[in-house]
């Protein structure tokens, strides 16, 4: 065996981070697509993160009263459990007062956070609960209460619920036998109300592309248009952002068409990619992701642990088998 490859194997530290990047929204969806799908590759500012902190992804940015809040997914070292947190990003971009928004005993990420006749709600992922649930609150900043469970018995993914037209909409990749039904397959469920009866889309499922199927962050408007925000998960998961428009959304069709790519900079500090997007005031945010060779030696080891543990469950379950 290669001790060089071992050992850049064994140092590489694979992280994610949030992001400000020089995007307006409204040019991109505006621009010429006659000969197919723009591609862009914005500049980004990364935002700082503790160096204890191995993700930080999956950002929902809203703004109240003249305040932006930035919710998102946090993986520290030597963890595999996602856990959400909520803070006020200031106009120099930077975060302040992190603090928990709710303390589950499994692992979540995705918030999808909305406002809605003065109260302020949020879906997160919890595929491993196979529950989609509905928090409320009377202020951005929380505290948070569990509202509604809006679905139960399903591995839904990257739950995003939003209002379009006289419908609430709730999206979300449904796991299943496949192994890529998770990347692949997308249902819709319509509803009055964003806590429900939720009533599945008669074309369920309503499409099947890794390409450009599983939610990437809450969908927006531009000119009456509906734009939707997908992943590309090929040939690795998150490897860019795919920006749909939605041509028809009625309870009994759906249909969209790529019109634009977001791509990571593949000469930036996270090159390998990106796969969220959200915007508030104007202000655009993503994630992105670098895997490269750490320096750190309690990083290096921290990262290895969920792999040991990993591996170990593997060993047990063949003994036992």
């Amino acid at each position: 065996m290669d001790l060089s490859r071992v050992l850049r194997r064994v140092l590489t530290v694979y992280e994610w981070d949030v992001g400000v990047a020089d995007l307006r929204l409204e040019e991109l969806v505006r621009g010429d697509t006659s000969a197919g799908p723009v591609s862009i590759c914005p500049s980004v500012r990364w935002l700082r993160k503790p160096w204890f902190v191995r993700y930080q992804a999956d950002p929902c940015l809203i703004e109240n009263e003249g305040h932006l809040f930035l919710y998102y997914e946090e993986v520290l070292f030597g963890s595999v459990k996602g856990r959400l947190r909520q803070c006020r990003l200031t106009a120099e971009g930077t975060l302040v007062g992190r603090h928990a928004m709710v303390s589950l005993p499994y692992h979540v990420s995705y918030p999808c956070v909305f406002d809605y006749a003065g109260r302020f709600y949020f879906v997160p992922e919890a595929g491993d609960s196979k529950r989609v649930t509905l928090y409320e609150a009377p202020q951005p900043q929380g505290p948070w209460a569990e509202r509604a469970t809006l679905l139960d018995g399903a591995n839904c993914y990257d739950n995003t619920l939003f209002q379009f037209g006289e419908r609430w909409w709730l999206f979300s990749t449904v796991g299943g036998a496949d192994a890529e039904s998770v990347q692949s397959n997308l249902h819709i469920w319509h509803a009055a109300e964003p806590w429900g009866p939720w009533t599945p889309h008669r074309r369920q499922c309503a499409k099947r592309d890794i390409h450009s199927a599983r939610p990437a962050g809450r969908p927006f408007v531009v000119d009456g248009m509906l734009y939707r925000p997908a992943q590309d998960c090929r040939p690795r998961y998150g490897l860019r952002v795919v920006i749909n428009r939605v041509l028809t959304l009625t309870p009994d069709e759906f249909e969209e068409e790529v019109c634009a790519y977001i791509e990571p900079d593949p000469l930036g500090p996270r090159p390998e990619g990106l796969h969220t997007l959200t915007s508030a005031r104007g202000i655009v945010m993503v994630d992105g992701c670098r895997e490269r060779s750490s320096h750190n030696p309690v990083k290096v080891l921290l990262a290895a642990i969920p792999r040991i543990r990993s591996r170990l469950r593997l060993v047990g379950t063949r003994h036992e088998g």
